[in-house]
């Protein structure tokens, strides 16, 4: 009997576990073309969130942060995932190719080289521990973004934060 239990509470909570949503847009080759290949653009910049209290928490030394193109199709991931905190699905393969990381420092500093011109979303995910009041932790924080502007040849600074 306790191991029918065991299945069914495993069965349950595997049900309970959010389940990845369907995207909307769909992958076009054409709005990534201007993205291929090598630029002259950088950004960089720093990522950091600010508590309730006003503390400032600087992204980890290698924290990932994703540098995509502003397409329709990475606009569904910026708006519904990054900045909604929705789940979606894994996306299109053919995105990979336009999709960059990179880590923060120590400082909570990145940069990206070689971008071609154009609109980029930026994100870093970043967290901290606090303490709960009952003698544990909480782990707190969110993703730290930011959308940006690249000319030919630019170096853009940006914050990533909310």
């Amino acid at each position: 009997m306790r191991p029918l239990i065991l299945m069914l509470t495993a069965m349950a909570l595997v049900s309970c576990t959010a389940q990845p949503l369907n995207r909307h847009a769909q992958f076009n080759q054409e709005e990534y073309t201007s993205y291929g290949g090598f630029g002259t653009g950088i950004i960089s910049g720093e990522v950091f969130l600010t508590t309730r209290g006003g503390d400032v928490k600087k992204a980890a030394a290698g924290n990932k942060v994703f540098l995509n193109p502003v397409t329709t199709y990475s606009t569904e991931w910026f708006e519904r995932q990054i900045i909604g905190g929705q789940l979606l699905r894994e996306p299109d393969p053919r995105a990979f190719r336009y999709h960059h990381e990179t880590v923060t420092d120590s400082d909570g500093r990145f940069k990206f080289e070689n971008l071609t011109l154009g609109d980029y979303y930026l994100a870093c995910a970043t967290s901290w521990e606090a303490p709960d009041g009952y003698g544990h932790t909480s782990v707190m924080g969110g993703w730290a973004y930011a959308k940006v502007r690249l000319k030919a040849g630019e170096h853009t600074k940006v914050v990533l934060t909310r």
